[in-house]
């Protein structure tokens, strides 16, 4: 494996990240594949550090889907690029952008020239051909990604297909449906709160936190740790209301910016996964890109998993996502 060190920007910010580089020994041919990872709360007590790409090491333990996901693809015979994001790494003390995707897209199509670079540098010959694939946050990233590179970098690469798992693509269905059941418990309220404080803070509402929360938050680690799991504990009533009726024009504006389940027509394979029975990530997301990108040319597909939960199948989808790309390559 190798470390990928290049330039990016952070807002309007020059700075440097990394990604781990895994190569194949003995390749004739590059098949590269961006894997983008899920959520990792950026606190080094819940054992951050021992997930960050960059900082692997080649121990057994930690490192999940470093090892699950990315090693698995290398042993496959693929090239596999795995970025740290921005907030972790060298840019820890930075905030994440999390599942805002605009932001995060950045960053993670700088690693990805910066790999070209890489392979130039090393003549190694590869032809732009690019998988993408992710889990969670990260399959929001690879989908959106998709979307990005095939309207924008096209002379730089061509999608031959993305395998997205359990993402948040339609983000608003997604903030309608938790703020239309406001008074539910959520077990991943912390991460929905967190979602908010980003949107704001990188999509440029640049809203006072204290008209969207009704708790005390300042950073993205306040939105995080939270007491409560209900939704209506956490936002104020009339954020929530505006935001559902459409008064909030320019946050609303934001959310559907930041929503990729229609308004585009791929050109490379999307493959969707998702488990029916999913609390963290709602398995409509799934369903609305498949029933929205599904165009005639058909090339969108969905894997169901029945009962499935949120992690409970990644296993199942690499080894699905590893066989659909093979037919490609």
């Amino acid at each position: 494996g190798y470390k990928i060190t290049y330039g990016t920007i952070y807002g309007d910010e020059p700075i440097l990240s990394q990604a781990l580089l895994l190569i194949p020994k003995n390749i004739s041919r590059v098949h590269l594949v961006a894997y983008f990872h899920g959520t990792n709360i950026p606190i080094k007590a819940l054992g951050s550090e021992r997930k960050i790409p960059s900082k692997y090491d080649g121990d057994k333990k930690d490192w999940k889907e470093v090892r699950w996901c990315g090693l698995t693809l290398a042993t496959s015979g693929y090239c596999v690029l795995l970025p740290d994001y921005i907030g972790y790494g060298i840019t820890e003390n930075k905030e994440h952008p999390f599942i805002y995707y605009p932001e995060l897209f950045k960053a993670n199509i700088d690693a990805l020239l910066a790999t070209k670079k890489f392979f130039q540098k090393q003549k190694i010959n590869y032809n732009n051909d690019l998988f993408l694939a992710g889990w969670s946050q990260g399959a929001g990233a690879a989908l959106s990604a998709h979307r990005y590179i095939e309207e924008d970098y096209t002379d730089e690469f061509k999608i031959i297909a993305s395998s997205n798992l359990a993402g948040p693509y339609n983000f608003t269905h997604f903030i309608e449906d938790v703020f239309s059941n406001a008074n539910k418990h959520y077990p991943a309220a912390g991460l929905y709160s967190w979602a908010g404080y980003v949107l704001n803070k990188f999509s440029g509402t640049n809203r006072p936190l204290d008209q969207i929360f009704k708790i005390p938050v300042y950073d993205q680690m306040s939105a995080f740790n939270i007491l409560t799991s209900k939704p209506s504990d956490l936002f104020r009533e009339y954020f929530i209301a505006n935001i559902l009726n459409g008064d909030d024009e320019l946050f609303r504006a934001a959310i559907i910016e930041n929503s990729f389940h229609r308004g585009w027509n791929p050109k490379g394979f999307v493959y969707l996964h998702h488990g029916t029975s999913d609390d963290i990530v709602p398995y409509f997301n799934s369903q609305d890109a498949f029933h929205n990108l599904n165009q005639e040319i058909g090339n969108v597909f969905f894997y169901s998993y029945e009962n499935a939960t949120h992690d409970s199948h990644v296993d199942e989808y690499i080894k699905q996502t590893i066989s659909d790309f093979n037919k490609l390559r």
